[in-house]
């Protein structure tokens, strides 16, 4: 971050040296090419949304897990913020891939697959039962999609911008296709 607030990345690259982040909040700022910003939490003001690329749970972490209280835990927290912005806690991930030609990233998320995976399950009830309407200009369900739960430019397996571990990875993909449950 140093570096970059004194300009010595623009040095390094003039010199052909490709300077990168090791901060992984910094380096997320960074991959979208914008300027440092806060020295503590330099990735806060970032949404889930606005991170290019695919969250990942690796198979080491455990499946989807969480009950129904669990689940109404979380609707009350975010109505208690009464329409302020509301965080999901630290959403902690690892780059394991960086985007590379018009590619997407790959994070490993090591920490907030439970919370991450209720809001993908929510967004994508939410967008069903928008259907085909827009009842707010610009909020529709195709926008939620491709805004919040798929890479709209990419095939396969990097079109889902979450994909959990094997043992749940079929009944997210099946959801967020709109078929039938394996």
């Amino acid at each position: 971050m140093l570096s970059e607030e004194a300009r010595l990345n623009e040095a390094l690259s003039a010199a052909g040296i490709r300077p990168v982040e090791t901060d992984l909040g910094e380096y997320i700022v960074q991959l979208a090419g914008e300027p440092p910003s806060h020295i503590i939490a330099p990735a806060v003001h970032k949404t889930i949304g606005e991170i290019r690329g695919q969250f990942f749970v690796p198979g080491y972490q455990r499946g989807y897990r969480w009950s129904p209280d669990d689940v109404k835990h979380l609707l009350d927290d975010i109505l208690e913020s009464k329409g302020q912005d509301y965080s999901l806690q630290p959403v902690v991930v690892k780059l394991h891939k960086s985007a590379e030609h018009g590619s997407v990233a790959e994070w490993e998320l090591i920490d907030g697959q439970q919370r991450l995976t209720t809001v993908t399950l929510l967004v994508e009830a939410l967008a069903r039962s928008l259907g085909e309407s827009e009842p707010l200009e610009g909020f529709s369900a195709k926008k939620l999609r491709n805004y919040y739960l798929l890479n709209p430019l990419e095939d396969a397996e990097r079109r889902y911008k979450l994909l959990l571990s094997q043992t749940d990875k079929a009944s997210i993909v099946a959801l967020l296709d709109g078929h039938a449950r394996p």
